[in-house]
Parts: C-alpha cells; sequence; structure tokens
C-alpha cells in the first residue's frame, strides 16, 4: 500500500502532467501552435510522461494523443 507521501507525489507529477497537457491543447484548439509542430508538441509531453511516470508510455498514447489529436484537428 502507498504510503501517504507517495500518493502526495503521485498527485503533484499528475497535476502537472495535466497542466502541460491541458495548456498544449488550449495552444492546439485556439490555434496558436502551426499545425507543422502538433507532432513536435506530443512528442515533448510524451517525453515530459515518460519522465513523470516512467514505463507509462503506453498510457499517454491512448488517454492524451487522441486528446491532443482531436484538439488540433479543431482548430
Amino acid at each position: 500500500m502507498p504510503t501517504p507521501a507517495e500518493i502526495d507525489d503521485e498527485d503533484r507529477r499528475l497535476a502537472e502532467l495535466q497542466g502541460l497537457v491541458d495548456r498544449a491543447e488550449a495552444g492546439l484548439r485556439e490555434g496558436r501552435i502551426p499545425a507543422a509542430l502538433v507532432e513536435d508538441v506530443i512528442a515533448g509531453l510524451r517525453q515530459e510522461a515518460e519522465r513523470l511516470f516512467p514505463g507509462q508510455k503506453r498510457s499517454f498514447e491512448l488517454i492524451y494523443k487522441p486528446r491532443l489529436l482531436r484538439a488540433a484537428t479543431q482548430q
């Protein structure tokens, strides 16, 4: 069972990742990120997610990547 400190650390890392994804999604929806850079933005977020949650690359691909691609097409 995780300790309270471990839970707090995971909550902090999740909030950090969610904040990054939310800002990128807003930039994509509002057209502030050019279409030519969409894949680069997603790749950078994938790397950050892997840093924050090692071994969870598949989770990023299933949860965040589709969300970001949808945002990019909804400009």
